[in-house]
Parts: C-alpha cells; structure tokens; sequence
C-alpha cells in the first residue's frame, strides 16, 4: 500500500520570530561587510592599470612588440591569481566563525558565486579605469561606486523582499523587477546571494518565490543562487568582449578615442 503524510505545522510563536529577525539581522550586517571587502578589492586592481597607462610604461610595452591581446591576458591572469587568493581568505571566514548557511552544500554555491564574481568584475574594472588619470582617484571613486550601489541595491532589494514576504500591496511584482534589474552589475549579485543563502536556511526566501508556501530550497537552485551565477557568468563574457573590442578593436572598427573628460 501507499503511505501518505500531511504535516501542517504550528505558526511560529513570538520568540521564534524574534530569533529568525535577529538571524536575518545579522545576515544583513555580514552582507554589508562582504560587498565592502569585494568593493575594495575589485577596485584595487585599477591602480596598476592606471599607473603603467600613464606613465607610459604600457606604450613602452606595446612599441616593443606586445599585443594589446597578450597584455590583457597577462593582467586578467595576474590578477585572478591574486584576485582568487584574497576571495578564499574571504570564504574561510565562513568556516572560521562556523556560518552555518554557507557551509555543507552552500559551501559550494558560495565557492562559484565567487570565482564568477571575480571573473565579471575584473574586466568591468579595467573597463572604468579608463576615466582616471590617477590611480589613487581610482582606488578611492570606484570603491565609492561599488559599495555604494552593491549596498543601496542590496539593501533595497531585502528591504522590498520583507515586504514582499508579507504580501504587502504589489511588493511581489516590484521585487522581482528589481531582482533583475540590478543584477546587471557584479556587486549587487554576489551581496544578494549571499543573503538569499541565509533567508532560505530559515525558509524566508521562499515565502517571495512562487508558489509562495514555504520550503527550503538547494543552495544551488535557481532561486536561491542560480540566477545570480547565470548574470556573472553573462557579464563576464559580456565584458571582457567589450574590453577587447575597444583596446584591440578588430581591423574593421575605427581606433578607440580617449575620453572626452580626460
């Protein structure tokens, strides 16, 4: 014969929505941490672009016979080495104060939402480089830039999601608009699964997914960080494309100018 169970759990009583508040609480705060660890990062990585450009140490380069496709190569691999060691440090962190949520199976959506993370953001920052003519603005404007959006967007985003959990007006629609929206850019993606890790370990994030009845999902799923994986691995190829066509546009397409502001 067949076994059927149906389980209709009790609702959470106050102290058990006290501590699932003070758990997304904290979540967000580390959140917050982590997008201003990676802006830092992946904005450090322009000051020695900035600097060989001006100068001149990259004409130098390029007079003597190297390509603009073997420079750029040589710097994204230089600093993916270097860009990937700093990013473990940040992932043993997890392990060392024992998070619970990113440890197990999340240990491995939390592995590829950074290397992809790292992967997107490097040629966005060589791309933005080109405004500056001094790598310490560089440094200094595009940490701004980076942690500024990842934590205006992330902190709209869950504030929206909160609402939206509690079904308030069209908050449902509007999170979800957002969502994609802001994953056009690398920092918001990597700040947002982090926390959706965390709020589905509680089976919050389920209560703003469809079908809207709770449930915990994979941490690899598609609505936890699937999506955000995709957008990286998208902006990644999208990137470095465009940074190869302006600084080794094909023979078809007209020179790069600089700048009109430089």
């Amino acid at each position: 014969g067949t076994v059927r169970v149906r389980s209709f759990p009790l609702p959470f009583d106050r102290s058990e929505d006290a501590t699932k508040g003070n758990e997304m609480a904290n979540d967000t705060l580390l959140v917050l941490c982590v997008s201003m660890a990676v802006a830092i990062l992946s904005a450090g990585f322009a000051v020695f672009i900035v600097r060989e450009r001006e100068c001149g140490a990259r004409h130098v380069q390029f007079v003597s016979g190297v390509s603009g496709l073997a420079y750029w190569t040589s710097a994204y691999v230089a600093d993916m080495i270097f860009y990937l060691g700093s990013l473990l440090l940040i992932f043993c962190t997890f392990f060392i104060f024992k998070l619970e949520q990113y440890m197990g199976d999340g240990a491995l959506a939390v592995a590829l939402i950074l290397i992809l993370f790292a992967m997107a953001s490097l040629p966005l920052t060589y791309l933005l480089q080109r405004i500056f003519t001094n790598e310490i603005k560089a440094l200094t404007r595009l940490t701004l830039v980076y942690f500024l959006f990842s934590f205006i967007t992330a902190i709209g985003a869950i504030i929206v999601q909160v609402l939206a959990a509690q079904d308030l007006g069209k908050t449902r629609n509007a999170y979800h608009i957002i969502e994609w929206v802001f994953r056009i850019v690398p920092h918001y993606c990597v700040a947002k699964a982090l926390f959706d890790l965390s709020s589905n370990k509680v089976g919050f994030l389920s209560l703003v997914t469809p079908p809207y009845e709770y449930k915990i999902f994979s941490p690899l799923a598609m609505e936890v960080t699937g999506w955000n994986m995709v957008f990286l691995a998208i902006e990644a190829v999208a990137f470095s494309t465009i940074l190869l066509l302006i600084e080794c546009p094909p023979s078809w397409l007209p020179p790069p100018s600089p700048p009109p502001w430089r």
